[in-house]
């Protein structure tokens, strides 16, 4: 097996470059002061400042799986990859993450190699001490590569700034950035019984020359045994890693990408991603044709929660529309200017403002008022001699007029007397001609709706029943009583007249 060199790093190195990353990087998001707001509510000081407050906001913690692949010298197989994130908005467009990614990567190819294509520095591996040296055999390239990526990304997102819809639910987004790769890659250089595998044999049991991709590879599913015992490639030859760990090698790399998020509630959204690494390393596959560098591509599925104190801090900006929230300020402070104008109306003038004035419009004559407003009007001159029992009935002060009050309901948007109605007011103007002392008030809801059932009573009395004008007072309902009457009846009223 390879005998590595003396790691270049102590591995406490790797443990704080991981923190770093994954942790530290979002915190920058901390040192960002809150903008405090500039519009006052103050009905002396109504100045709009030009900025907004800045909304303390969640972080987000995220959790992703995925397949990761490697396009370079050999055919990639699906792999799988998991990790776990924390992302802090800086404003509502960019934001800063850290990610951890952790993965296996595969491939295998269908077609023999020649050992010249070996990743460098591996003469004391089984895989290339057989291989290389005995005759210069051919070998197929057949690899696992487990890779630990802790990577430091700024994020843009591009659908916040609308100024024709609320706040998102969607976030389409891409992201670039610096990533440290921990690599181990091993390669499947010997059978079952511990030989290297041997294609030279004519009896070998895959068909490299007459064999289809397809048939190539069922063949080799059922000669290989992929226990990837072997280590592969450990220098580019270029570029000298940053330190080995065991058997693993550790390599500067940048990445980018772009994703698709969906907000399922205020806490929880889940996305769709698509991340690319270039390693500037030729060896993550254990083959160096020294022509192209490898890339790692993994798409993933992720679910990202929002923590911290909601009644705190807001959601990520992200997921937040400026426009909206410039929006509602403004017509937070129109309303408050409003309010504070009204606040300060007095429509009557009875010295009671309106907004605790119980009748907003008192006429002068009924001033003064009392402390809800309300005015004291002086009682009709036909009706000072009437009195307001309990039972809702109206009598005279003085003997003489006993006819009280008559309630008439007509039917909805209806103003036609019925049979009853009219026997009612046939009896009605014989006790007015018996008691000429006697006079009637009759109220209603004058001229409501285009209906004027007084002057349909009125009317009938004098019309019809021969009574005379001059002992009929019509009186509208006031907007107080409109508020608590049916507006569909009309009360008629007897009275006491001394002339």
């Amino acid at each position: 097996m390879l005998s590595w060199p003396q790691p270049l790093r102590e591995k406490k190195y790797l443990i704080r470059v991981s923190i770093l990353f994954l942790f530290l990087v979002p915190l920058a998001g901390i040192s960002q002061k809150t903008i405090e707001t500039s519009v006052s509510s103050n009905s002396k000081d109504s100045t709009i400042q030009s900025y907004q407050k800045k909304k303390d906001n969640q972080y987000e913690l995220g959790v992703h799986v995925g397949m990761p692949i490697i396009t370079g010298d050999v055919s990639p197989r699906p792999g799988y990859a998991g990790g776990i994130s924390v992302r802090k908005a800086i404003n509502h467009a960019f934001s800063l993450r850290g990610e951890y990614t952790g993965g296996v990567y595969y491939g295998t190819n269908y077609r023999l190699g020649i050992p010249n294509q070996f990743a460098r520095n591996i003469e004391n591996n089984p895989y290339f001490d057989f291989y290389f040296p005995q005759g210069n055999k051919d070998y197929l390239a057949s690899y696992k590569t487990t890779m630990h990526q802790f990577s430091a990304q700024g994020v843009l997102s591009f659908n916040t700034w609308s100024i024709h819809r609320g706040h998102p639910l969607r976030n389409w987004y891409g992201f670039a950035g610096y990533s440290l790769l921990l690599a181990e890659v091993k390669v499947d250089a010997l059978d079952k019984d511990g030989r290297p595998y041997d294609f030279t044999n004519a009896t070998r049991p895959v068909d490299f020359i007459n064999g289809t991709r397809r048939q190539i590879r069922q063949q080799l599913r059922d000669y290989l045994d992929f226990k990837f015992e072997s280590m592969g490639g450990v220098l580019n030859g270029t570029r000298t890693n940053i330190g080995v760990f065991g058997d693993n090698i550790l390599r500067h790399s940048i990445s980018g990408g772009g994703g698709y998020a969906y907000k399922i509630n205020d806490k929880f959204n889940m996305a769709a991603e698509y991340r690319l690494t270039f390693g500037f390393s030729d060896d993550l596959d254990a083959i160096y044709k020294g022509r192209t560098h490898d890339m790692l591509h993994y798409f993933s599925l992720r679910f990202n929660f929002n923590i911290g104190n909601k009644a705190k801090k807001v959601e990520p900006l992200w997921w937040i529309n400026p426009n909206v929230m410039k929006a509602t300020e403004t017509n937070m402070l129109i309303k408050t200017l409003v309010s504070n104008a009204l606040d300060s109306l007095d429509t009557d003038g009875d010295g009671v403002l309106d907004y605790r004035d119980k009748e907003k419009i008192t006429l002068q004559k009924c001033f003064p008022v009392d402390e809800d407003g309300v005015g004291t009007c002086p009682p009709v001159e036909c009706c000072k001699d009437t009195i307001r029992l309990t039972d809702s009935t109206i009598v005279t002060r003085k003997n003489g007029c006993d006819i009280g009050m008559l309630k008439f309901s007509f039917a909805e948007k209806s103003k036609l007397l019925t049979s009853e109605m009219k026997s009612s007011l046939d009896d009605l103007a014989q006790r007015l001609r018996s008691n000429p002392n006697c006079n009637l008030i009759i109220r209603g809801a004058m001229k409501y709706s285009e209906l004027d059932r007084v002057a349909v009573v009125r009317n009938y009395l004098t019309e019809t029943a021969s009574i005379s004008e001059t002992r009929i007072v019509s009186v509208a309902y006031t907007r107080e009583e409109m508020k608590q009457l049916d507006m569909n009846t009309v009360q008629i009223i007897g009275t006491f007249n001394e002339k």
